[in-house]
């Protein structure tokens, strides 16, 4: 799964759904699906972005619009995306609000190597708010050769951490410091700056906030390659599936970086519920790795829980996400009979059991690059979040297939436009210029 899916069906789940585009004939979206160019594509994803009535939301989409105008070479309409950002934030409900904004703004140009202009718009953002800009700035300077600027920038942005008063928001920024840190080579400093969050983590006023604050921690420490430190952390996760999946989460760095024994020691230790998931995502790693070998061994393993797990619906389920690699692994054969049971299942199935089925079951035939399959499925699934997942994993199959102008098709008919926007700028990010 890519990053952009992950994290694009993690904001489903939290989202307010727009309206659902009027049916019916569109010249810009007709035209560009005809010929699909970044220009084109990035002028359905600004019609998009014009549409939101939120002034937060609107800035954050701006600037994501921005910048990737900034990458296809649209250098004006650009400067036109971030200057009509900034006055979004500034017109935010509230102090707190205009604060997040002008801070998400100048964590957005940073990343785009607007490092000016980042420093102007961070400038702007009231002290006591727990931004993180300047982290970003920092990252962006070290990148850019500015060695001085990146450590009086990390070093501003840990002064500027330790003076909040409030624990969970000294928490995100000093976890935004860590993560700078990491990257400009500090590490000494990003273990001290990470003892600290860890602190303010397990001591913030609200408790179901540990788990969530803990996790991304682990994150920072895994993505470093400090698997110890992200193992530690994740062991303080109270709560069942976000232990395992920051576990999960560590493994599958672990397994990124060629450490297939200790990503698999991993996986064999999550919690049994969610050992399936790690198992799966382990093989994928070691596919994508070249390690077949390994691979076939570790699907070998999560056969056997499938095979040892005695409710029907479930078993069918995890034969699916078999499927799904089996598929990328080439078996074309194997990855049919896995999804067989479930496909079987369906056609047995009525109301939400069946729409619940079709969803899981769409999501898995995207991962095995069968993206028609998937969109067959569609009419099944409840209308809203569930189906705009689905959708978006077939587009996401088709832009990596490079047949971006049924991508486009099947993104004509995601109902969240604020979700839309990100897809369709990763879509032009895949075209010519």
């Amino acid at each position: 799964m890519t990053k952009i899916l992950a994290a694009t069906l993690t904001a489903l789940t939290i989202a307010a759904l727009s309206p659902r585009p009027s049916a019916g004939a569109d010249a810009a979206w007709d035209g560009c699906k005809a010929q699909p160019t970044r220009a084109c594509v990035l002028g359905l994803a600004a019609r998009d972005v014009a549409a939101l009535d939120d002034p937060y939301e609107k800035a954050f989409a701006l600037g994501d619009l921005g910048e990737a105008r900034l990458k296809a070479g649209l250098t004006q309409d650009a400067d036109q995306d971030f200057a009509q950002a900034e006055q979004a934030a500034d017109k935010s409900n509230g102090d707190v609000m205009r604060a997040g904004a002008l801070d998400g703004l100048a964590i957005t140009l940073a990343r785009a190597g607007e490092i000016d202009a980042a420093t102007r718009v961070e400038g702007r953002v009231d002290a006591s708010y727990p931004d993180q800009g300047w982290a970003a700035i920092a990252v962006a300077a070290g990148k850019a050769g500015r060695p001085a600027q990146a450590e009086a920038m990390v070093a501003q942005a840990f002064e500027r951490a330790r003076s909040l008063k409030n624990d969970y928001l000294t928490f995100g920024a000093l976890r935004a410091v860590a993560e700078a840190q990491r990257a400009l080579g500090l590490a000494g400093a990003a273990a001290e700056t990470e003892r600290l969050a860890l602190k303010a983590a397990l001591t913030g006023p609200d408790p179901n906030r540990h788990d969530y604050d803990l996790g991304r921690l682990a994150a920072v420490q895994a993505t470093a390659g400090d698997f110890e430190a992200a193992l530690r952390t994740a062991g303080l996760i109270e709560e069942p599936w976000p232990r395992a999946s920051a576990v999960i989460d560590v493994e599958r760095a672990e397994a990124a970086a060629g450490k297939f024994d200790d990503a698999a020691r991993i996986a064999g230790a999550v919690d049994a519920p969610f050992r399936l998931r790690a198992l799966t995502l382990l093989a994928w790693e070691q596919f994508k790795a070249g390690a077949a070998d390994k691979a076939a061994e570790t699907l070998t393993s999560a056969r056997a829980i499938v095979s040892a797990t005695a409710d029907t619906s479930e078993r069918n389920r995890g034969l699916a996400q078999i499927a799904a690699l089996e598929a990328e692994r080439g078996d074309a054969k194997a990855a049919d009979a896995d999804f067989a049971p479930a496909r079987a299942a369906l056609a047995g199935l009525t109301g939400s059991a069946r729409a619940d089925l079709a969803r899981t079951l769409a999501y898995d035939l995207a991962d095995a690059e069968r993206p028609k399959e998937a969109l067959a499925l569609i009419p099944e699934i409840d209308a809203g979040a569930e189906r705009d997942g689905a959708l978006i994993a077939a587009s996401e199959a088709q832009r990596r297939a490079g047949d971006h102008a049924a991508a486009l098709a099947t993104l004509e008919q995601v109902a969240d436009r604020s979700l839309r926007v990100r897809l369709l700028e990763a879509l032009a990010g895949a075209l010519p210029r």
